[in-house]
């Protein structure tokens, strides 16, 4: 998994929405729905629910927030 993905992952849960996020990425935003739908069915699991069209992460998708936080700090320390 490329560096990136997790910043998409990271981004979404941030903007709280898949359309903010896309623009913050400035990425389309079917493209990153496409995205997040391919990890989730990798992943067999859902990483986000909807909720008042808001999304919101679930139990698991707060735990790979968690790690997807860290792998990118690592990233970053790396490149320091």
């Amino acid at each position: 998994m490329d560096i990136k993905e997790y910043s998409y992952i990271l981004t979404v849960a941030e903007c709280g929405g898949v359309s903010e996020a896309a623009k913050n990425l400035y990425i389309s935003q079917p493209s990153l729905s496409m995205y997040i739908k391919s990890l989730e069915k990798r992943l067999d699991t859902k990483l986000f629910y909807k909720n008042a069209g808001k999304l919101y992460l679930t139990d698991v998708g707060r735990r790979y927030i968690e790690y997807a936080e860290q792998i990118v700090a690592l990233d970053s320390s790396l490149e320091r």
